[in-house]
C-alpha cells in the first residue's frame, strides 16, 4: 500500500504559540494574539494549516471564533472530548487534563488525528492525517 504525495499549489502553514492567558494581566494580549491569528487567517487563500499550542481549550471563545466562521476552519482531532495535551510534565497534575495544542485547517480533510509525547515538553504532540 502507497499513499501518493499530493502537491497542493499554494499550501499555507503556520506554526502558533501564543502567550498563556494564565494570569489576568495577560488575558488582553492573549486575546490580541488571537485575534491578529484570526485577521491573518482570514486574508489567505487557499488551503491553510495552523499547527501548535494556541495556549487554548475549545471552550474558549477566542478559539471558537478563530476555527468559526469567519476564517472556516476546522480543529482535527478538537472538541470536547479531545485527547489532553497538558501538563505532561507532572506538575501541576501528573495526567494531562487540557487540549491547548490544536491543528486547525482549511480545505483539507482531517482523516484521523491523535496525541504523542514529545520527551522534554510539558506539553504532548498533535499530528493529523491531512487529505485533499
Amino acid at each position: 500500500h502507497q499513499n501518493p504525495v499530493v502537491e497542493l499549489e499554494n499550501l499555507t502553514m503556520m506554526g502558533v504559540h501564543t502567550n498563556a492567558p494564565a494570569h489576568s494581566h495577560l488575558v488582553d494580549g492573549w486575546v490580541t494574539e488571537m485575534a491578529d491569528l484570526r485577521d491573518w487567517a482570514s486574508g489567505v487563500d487557499g488551503p491553510l494549516v495552523m499547527a501548535g499550542d494556541f495556549n487554548s481549550t475549545t471552550a474558549h471563545p477566542e478559539l471558537r471564533r478563530l476555527a468559526g466562521r469567519s476564517a472556516e476552519m476546522t480543529d482535527c482531532g478538537g472538541g470536547l472530548f479531545a485527547a489532553p495535551t497538558w501538563p505532561r510534565a507532572g506538575t501541576p497534575s501528573p495526567v494531562p487534563v487540557l487540549r491547548l495544542d490544536h491543528i486547525l485547517v482549511r480545505g483539507l480533510t482531517c482523516q484521523d488525528s491523535g496525541v504523542v509525547g514529545v520527551q522534554g515538553s510539558d506539553h504532548a504532540g498533535v499530528w493529523a492525517d491531512l487529505r485533499v
